[in-house]
């Protein structure tokens, strides 16, 4: 097991865990703090207002790379794993278990858990990293939503299931509850 290989594979999980912190950072602003944020002229601040244009645009991107990120990983510890123990099952279930808790704290609760506390630490670095992935990989990301659109029964949707109206009611329904928006 060589040292490129475990930074590698510290490097794809960790840019994955920002992903998931950009991903609920993202989620919990309102329109007001970036509204608020787009008083400076700085980069980050551009990138909020163009991630609240469309949101669902740069989540898609954000999922699909975070994903990719956490497969890559998962395939280099099985690398690891199959190069250092004689048993495939062996190796492969190391490998299942390795990448369960590390994606589970790695990539799940911590950065989810810090994006959700301080979005508006976490979310100006996110929206920009989210900016610059969506230029580049839209188009990727608008064929497999039309390919898994084609293979789901029904009308699909045309920006994809990850962020919608519905949601968004449902988080503002959430805070209304908790005492955290008023009523109107």
């Amino acid at each position: 097991m060589s040292i490129a290989e475990i930074v590698a594979i510290l490097a794809l999980l960790f840019f994955a865990g920002f992903l998931a912190g950009t991903e609920s950072a993202l989620s919990s602003l309102s329109r007001i703090f970036i509204e608020e944020q787009s008083a400076g002229n700085r980069r980050a601040a551009r990138a909020l207002l163009k991630f609240s244009a469309e949101p669902s645009r740069f989540l898609n991107v954000v999922l699909l790379v975070r994903k990719t990120s956490e497969f890559a990983a998962a395939a280099l510890v099985a690398q690891v794993a199959l190069n250092q123990i004689n048993n495939q099952r062996e190796a492969l279930a190391i490998t299942v278990l390795v990448m369960v808790v590390a994606s589970y704290v790695l990539v799940g609760v911590g950065p989810r858990t810090l994006g959700k506390q301080h979005p508006e630490k976490w979310a100006p670095p996110g929206a920009i990293v989210a900016v610059l992935l969506a230029r580049v990989l839209s188009p990727v990301t608008r064929l497999l939503i039309a390919l898994g659109n084609a293979l789901t029964p029904g009308k699909g949707f045309k920006q994809g299931p990850f962020s919608t109206e519905a949601e968004f009611r449902d988080l503002v329904d959430q805070a209304r509850e908790r005492g955290f928006v008023e009523e109107d």
